[in-house]
């Protein structure tokens, strides 16, 4: 799976436990995702803008490709690395559910009606 995850940072330099967590929980997304389908590519943005206060905010942001098509959980906010990042693939999580019932749904062939039979 790592050669999947590409880590982009800004306004923060990641910790070598920070990316291990990323990658833990990218492992966790492919395996979400299943056999049926193909991950092609996960980003995960981390974001902490300069505040001018001692807090920080680390806002993280998730894309994974799966069957050619861009699932995209957007910036979760929190000051704690670790809370934004499980919020941003608890989300992820949520689109692939989503996204694996519409896959199966459009598989399924439709159920024909219920023959009504008569009996003599």
């Amino acid at each position: 799976m790592t050669e999947h995850v590409q880590i982009v940072s800004s306004g923060v330099s990641l910790s070598d436990a920070m990316r291990a967590a990323i990658v833990s929980q990218a492992s966790r997304l492919e395996r979400s995702v299943g056999q049926l389908h193909g991950l092609h590519g996960c980003h995960v943005n981390v974001n902490c803008p300069a505040t001018g206060g001692s807090s920080r905010m680390y806002n993280v942001g998730i894309r994974l490709t799966v069957d050619d098509k861009d699932l995209v959980s957007n910036q979760h906010e929190h000051p704690d690395f670790y809370v934004a990042l499980r919020h941003a693939c608890e989300a992820m999580q949520r689109q692939l559910r989503t996204y694996r019932g519409v896959c199966a749904a459009a598989v399924l062939p439709d159920k024909p009606a219920a023959a009504h039979h008569d009996q003599p």
